[in-house]
């Protein structure tokens, strides 16, 4: 009887070990392809925070430009562009907003000086 306890006790540690080892298996397989992806955007370059911040910038004044395109078309009104234009800048971090308006200059200055080129060509 004693035996019996003894192999019925060795047959539940075997079977818990290989739960055990099935369990370990489980989790390294599914570990594997995230620690793979990790490594992969690890050797990824990263941005650089001047990177982001024109990034971001250039989503702000992309935005801005589609909210001028809708009330060109007529689909928003002045005061809805405004309001708008209001909430997407004041939601932008303060480098961001000063990278959005050296985007715009920069933009506003290549229009001016093209409008300039197109007055001459057409004299």
């Amino acid at each position: 009887m004693g035996d019996e306890r003894a192999e019925r006790a060795e047959r539940a540690r075997r079977q818990t070990e290989r739960l055990r080892d099935r369990e370990e298996r489980a989790r390294r397989q599914v570990e594997r392809p995230r620690k793979q992806a990790e490594r992969r955007s690890a050797a990824e370059p990263k941005p650089s925070a001047r990177e982001r911040r024109w990034a971001a910038a250039r989503t702000l004044t992309d935005a801005l430009g589609g909210l001028a395109q809708e009330q060109n078309a007529g689909r928003i009104d002045q005061a809805q562009l405004e309001a708008e234009a209001r909430v997407l800048v004041s939601e932008a971090p303060e480098d961001v907003r000063q990278a959005a308006r050296r985007i715009h200059k920069v933009v506003r200055e290549a229009l001016r000086t093209d409008d300039k080129g197109g007055a001459e060509d057409e004299a």
